[in-house]
Parts: structure tokens; sequence; C-alpha cells
């Protein structure tokens, strides 16, 4: 089964939170290119998919690694501007 990559790349913009335009800086590109991505009209490169999916498990990590360190329930809320 083949992976639809512009489908993992939405999911992966919203669980890191990051805009497009976010996503865009900090992986060197311009945000059109991302857009494209989004829309399928492009390929996204594998290197695209591998940042983002280490930084949306390092933002994992560090949420539960907070909520588990509390002791008690918390919340961790991520501010996006878009």
């Amino acid at each position: 089964m083949r992976l639809d990559t512009s489908a993992f790349l939405a999911v992966l913009l919203a669980s890191t939170g990051f805009s497009q335009t976010e996503a865009a800086a900090l992986l060197q590109v311009d945000g059109r290119t991302v857009r494209r991505w989004l829309e399928g009209t492009r390929p996204t490169p594998k290197v695209a998919i591998e940042r983002l999916r280490a930084w949306a498990y390092a933002l994992d990590q560090t949420a539960e690694g907070i909520i588990m360190r509390k002791g008690v329930p918390t919340v961790l809320l991520l501010y996006s501007r878009d």
C-alpha cells in the first residue's frame, strides 16, 4: 500500500502545531513549496517527512515528560499564530 504523503504531511503538521510558514522555515524551503506538498502537486521529499516526524516525536516526548514529572494532571498548550 502506498503512503499518501500529502495527507501524512498534513497530520504531521497538525501534530507539531507548526503552520505551513513555520514548517517551511524549519525545513529551509519556500512556503509555496510546503503548500504544493500539501496539495499533492509536488512530491514531498523523504527528508522533509523524516524531519517533521522527528519533531512530532520530540514534542510528544516533551509533553509526556512534563505531564509525568508533575504527578498531577497537566495541560500543555501549543499556541499557533495561523
